[in-house]
């Protein structure tokens, strides 16, 4: 993998864990909690398990596939859950989710 590949997956894993941490910061705000307490659980596990990947492929990690693909599954479950929301940081949270989505699995066939 090219350093111009491995910014671009590090670009969109740390757009996702941003907005994903806005749409959280936002519930937690407005006291959205209660109503809206397991996307914003999700949103910001999320948002960790990027920076994490994102931290994973600019070190190298033997274990960045293996990161990515917990990365995929949760991006998928957390646009699921803010699609539910019609706020505008909960549709680009999820925007964002799956656009992480689609790039990681592209990694796939990459070479680290």
């Amino acid at each position: 993998m090219t350093q111009e590949q491995q910014l671009l997956y590090v670009k969109f894993l740390t757009r996702c864990a941003q907005d994903c941490e806005r749409w959280a910061d936002e519930c937690s705000a407005y006291g959205e909690l209660a109503k809206m307490g397991k996307s914003v659980r999700l949103s910001r596990e999320c948002a960790e398990l990027c920076r994490s990947a994102g931290d994973a492929l600019t070190q190298g990690s033997k274990f960045v596939y293996e990161i990515c693909r917990e990365c995929i599954e949760i991006c998928e479950a957390c646009a699921v859950e803010c699609d539910k929301s019609e706020a505008v940081s909960a549709q680009r949270c999820a925007e964002a989710c799956r656009q992480c989505v689609e790039e990681l699995q592209q990694l796939e066939g990459a070479t680290v």
